[in-house]
Parts: C-alpha cells; structure tokens; sequence
C-alpha cells in the first residue's frame, strides 16, 4: 500500500518559528504515516523548480498550509493556496488544513478570504509538538489514496499523460518541456513515463499561448493517434488558471464579466477553469442593440438556456427545469456594444429563475469593478493584456493545422 501524499505548503525564509513548526509538523505527521511533500531545501530559490511544487499540489491528498504575515508576502505560497483552491473547488476530496502561525492582517487577498472558510487551526500557547498533534488531528486517517472520479485536476493531468504515451523517445519530450520554458536542470526522470507526467505537470502552471503550438510540434508525429485529444487539452492553457477558478461555482452562481472579443476566449476560460471536464456546457448569446433589445435578449438566452437544459422543441421552458445530473451550465453573452444595464438586468432575471445557471458576458473592453450598471456585483476577471486574445487565436488556428499535416 502507497502511503497517503500530504503537502506542506509555508514560507519559513528569515521565520525560525515557522521553520521549528514545520519540523515538528513533518516528524508527526510522518508518525501517523504519511509522506510528506515539503520543500525543505529552498526550493523556490529558482524558478526551475515550479514544476516540482504543481506535481505535488495536484499529487496530493491533503494540504498543510501554514500561515504568517511572511508566508503572505510570498508569490509562492499564494500560487499554492490558489492552486489547491482551485482543486477543491472542482470537487476534489482533498483535505485542506489552514494553520495560523501568528496572526495575519486582513489584506482582503480573495485566497485568504476563501481560506478563512475552511476554520483555521489557530496556537494559541499551545508548544510546537502540541500545536503540530492538533494539526495532524485534523487530516483524515491514513488509507490507500484513491483517484477520485470527482479530482478533475488530477484526471486531466493524467489524460495530457495518456495522450503522450506514445512518445517514448526522451529528446521530444525534452524540446517540448524546454518550449514551455523548462531549464535544463529540472530534467531529471529515469524513466519514459516520468517524463510524459513532467511535461503534462508544466502545463499545469500558465503557457504563453504563443509556447503551446512549439511544445505541442516536438510531440506531434509520436502522439499522432492522439493528437486531436492532446490539442483540446492544452489549447486553453494559455489563461491564467487563478483568474479562471473564479468562475467555478463552488458556493454561488458565477456572473462574471470579461473583456474579450471572442466566445470562444470565455470557452476556454470556462475550459481552463473545469480542466477540461466534459460536464461543464457552454452556450453563446450574442446581443443586437434595437428598439427590443431587452425583449430579444432575453427570447435568445431562453434558447441557448432550452439547449443547456437538453429541452425538446416541444417542451416547456418552466423555472423549475433544471440540467441533467452533474452538468454545469455556462451562458456566454456577447456585449457587441449594447447597453451594459439592459443587458445586466437580463442576466440577473435569468439567474433568479435558474439557480443553476451561470453567466460570463463578453464586453470587448476593460470595465470597472465598481461600474454600477452591473446592480448585482459581478466577478470582473482580470484584464486580458493587449494582443493576448488574438495570439490565442492564432495559437489554436496553427494547431489546427498542425493536427490536418499530421493525421493527413
């Protein structure tokens, strides 16, 4: 039996508390038999090793995370918390244990907030050991870890694996890696299969949408009987995946705004943000400014809702109507210029007769999260950068044609 994985995700640079912590931490939960994942030699000292920490974070079975005002101020850390959010938030059974080391100033950091939810282990005068035994009391008991059919994470990293299984050489593995900008140094793997897992874990972090189509060429002759597969994996990984996990409605509907030109920018936000699972749906809505433009607004998102609900065309669209079991329902709406308040009070009269029902409307232009025409606040994704979306774009068209040369 392998023994359960748990990662200890802190920041102990110029914090000899916090170093001592994480020793007493490690030797017990070692005690109750687990292997801990820790970065115990400095492993964010260099850049190289980001790959490490995604394998351990999306490897995981539980996560230790240990909070301080210092722990705060490291980029590292926030990118931990944000990634093992973003695994649970997709359903994931991982354990996430919340440790206060001291206390921590409300930076209204949204990571900190969503943290704060899972009832912190806080030390009150309790010694190290003592304090290290209430934290290990938290973790479930030790069993043979399972893959999950609800660790959406985990599958789609071992599905970008699968489609590389045929690649068995270790010089395009190598190029690919080194196009999603891997050093040299992190290659390390004594086998084949190690190293399909590597480059699928790179892909994990964000790719530079113009890296993907170079990474994917290296491997494509070899993974041609997979490529197409391969392609729909990777293609959204060019978004940055702590933007997109707020699109996941873990507690609440999602109703989010985003300045892109394109629906299919949003699919691949909502891709990103699912890993790529085939439950979540999407439908695209685009809006004609007019005389009626409430009226046929709300005529085509019943539509596009009557399609997500998988309606006949003779059945009724009622409020009560609800998707097929397990399915997650995006609506896609398209601004094309039309009034920002009729357009929001379309979207929240949907989303008051389906509770299931979640909006990302396309504006084209940056908008201002306090923009008052939203009513309801809504979720205002970060800005994509000038060029970002149409080099995306690109991307995907020369993957396309990358897929017809080699299955041709």
């Amino acid at each position: 039996m392998s023994a359960p994985k748990v990662f200890l995700s802190h920041s102990t640079k110029g914090d000899d508390d916090a170093a001592t912590m994480r020793r007493h931490l490690e030797s017990e939960l070692q005690a109750r038999g687990w292997h801990v994942l820790v970065d115990e030699d400095g492993l964010r000292g260099g850049e190289e090793w980001r790959s490490v920490l995604y394998h351990w974070i999306a490897d995981c079975d539980a996560a230790v995370v240990l909070m301080s005002d210092k722990a705060l101020n490291s980029p590292w850390v926030r990118r931990e918390i944000n990634l093992l959010l973003w695994r649970r938030a997709l359903g994931s059974p991982l354990t996430i244990v919340p440790v206060e080391l001291s206390p921590t100033a409300d930076t209204g950091a949204p990571e900190l907030n969503d943290l704060r939810e899972l009832q912190f282990v806080r030390r009150g005068d309790l010694a190290p050991a003592s304090f290290a035994t209430a934290i290990a009391a938290r973790l479930p008991d030790v069993a043979e870890p399972a893959l999950a059919p609800s660790d959406r994470m985990r599958l789609w990293l071992a599905d970008v694996a699968a489609c590389l299984r045929d690649v068995t050489e270790t010089e395009p593995l190598r190029a690919a890696a080194q196009a999603l900008d891997a050093h040299e140094e992190e290659w390390h793997f004594p086998s084949i299969r190690e190293g399909q897992r590597f480059l699928a874990h790179l892909l994990l972090g964000r790719t530079s949408a113009g890296r993907i189509h170079t990474a994917v060429e290296h491997v494509a002759r070899p993974a041609s009987s997979r490529l197409r597969q391969l392609i729909g994996l990777v293609t959204p990984t060019w978004v940055d995946g702590e933007a997109a996990r707020a699109l996941l409605p873990e507690h609440r509907q999602t109703y989010a705004v985003l300045n892109a030109e394109y629906t299919e920018t949003a699919e691949q936000y909502v891709r990103r943000a699912a890993c790529c699972a085939l439950n979540y749906r999407t439908a695209q809505v685009g809006v004609v400014t007019g005389e009626n433009l409430e009226a046929e607004l709300l005529r085509d998102c019943e539509r596009a809702v009557r399609d997500l609900a998988d309606l006949l065309p003779d059945d009724d669209l009622t409020d009560d109507i609800e998707p097929l079991d397990s399915q997650v329902c995006f609506l896609l709406v398209h601004l094309n210029d039309a009034v920002l308040t009729a357009v929001a009070r379309v979207v929240l009269r949907l989303q008051d007769r389906f509770a299931w029902l979640n909006v990302v409307v396309l504006t084209g232009k940056a908008v201002d999260p306090a923009d008052q025409r939203w009513r309801r606040k809504a979720i205002v994704l970060p800005a994509l950068e000038a060029g970002e979306e149409m080099l995306a774009r690109r991307t995907g068209r020369r993957l396309q044609k990358l897929l017809d040369e080699v299955t041709s």
